[in-house]
């Protein structure tokens, strides 16, 4: 089983801290997954990756008009293809507004249910949700939304976080992700 990174980044710069309190929308790049790297195991551009098997999680071309789709105009997605019990971990750093209060929101839905799958959301070491898409499976596998809310931190220093996705398989499943996103406000 993989956690949220133990570590935490080097202090965001003061300029960044001020600009990020300027930012409407999200400030997660590339959480829709729809750029990304070819090689034998596709990496998505701005996110790091852990898994006991690399292969385990792609992110794939699943068609614009898939059900599975949720970013508008987009055709990709994450996808945690396990053949066994996994654990896997996206992360990536952000800088956030201090003192203020954000939404954290991602797209899943789990079409095996035969093992469960659950998916924590860090920032830095605070989790912020936690959610089992199999428990709720959508229309004609459609994905769900899920949210948290989260209050950064009052100082500069401490304005700079990972976001992470820790996602853990009891066993052989297939589990889309999309539209990881992180913005100011509360969750709807």
């Amino acid at each position: 089983m993989v956690g949220p990174p133990i570590y935490t980044p080097s202090p965001a710069p003061v300029d960044q801290v001020i600009a990020a309190c300027s930012i409407d929308g999200t400030i997660v790049t590339n959480g829709g997954f729809e750029t990304y790297n070819n090689g034998s195991c596709a990496s998505a551009v701005d996110w790091n990756t852990y898994a006991s098997d690399p292969c385990v999680i792609d992110f794939t071309d699943v068609g614009v008009a898939e059900a599975t789709q949720h970013t508008v105009g987009g055709s990709r997605l994450g996808q945690i293809n396990a053949t066994e019990a996994a654990s896997i971990a996206l992360w990536q750093e952000v800088v956030m507004c201090t003192g203020t209060q954000y939404c954290l929101e991602a797209y899943m839905s789990q079409s095996d249910g035969d093992s469960v799958c659950t998916v924590d959301f860090y920032l830095g070491l605070d989790l912020v949700f936690s959610a089992q898409p199999a428990l709720e499976p959508g229309a004609n596998g459609s994905l769900l939304q899920y949210y948290g809310n989260y209050i950064s931190r009052d100082t500069a220093e401490a304005a700079s976080a990972y976001l992470t996705a820790v996602i853990n398989c009891d066993g052989p499943a297939v589990l889309d992700v999309d539209d990881i996103s992180l913005y100011w406000g509360v969750s709807p």
